[in-house]
């Protein structure tokens, strides 16, 4: 199973904005550091716990986002 980075990035980045905030707000909101939100923003994978905080965050599933190899 791997991570749906594509679809994680894009949710984040429309929820964030849905929301009006800017990336230093939308991280103490998740609960994360500027720079893993903006590493997530870029498509990169986030590890286990962050994933969990962002899916929180954003009312997804983290289960949503695993797509199989």
């Amino acid at each position: 199973m791997k991570i749906d980075t594509e679809q994680l990035k894009k949710d984040l980045v429309s929820a964030r904005k849905d929301k009006f905030l800017s990336m230093d707000l939308a991280c103490k909101e998740i609960g994360i550091s500027k720079p893993t939100l903006s590493r997530i923003e870029k498509g990169n994978t986030p590890d286990a716990k962050t994933m969990l905080l962002v899916c929180r965050w954003i009312n997804k599933n983290p289960n949503s986002y695993l797509v199989d190899l």
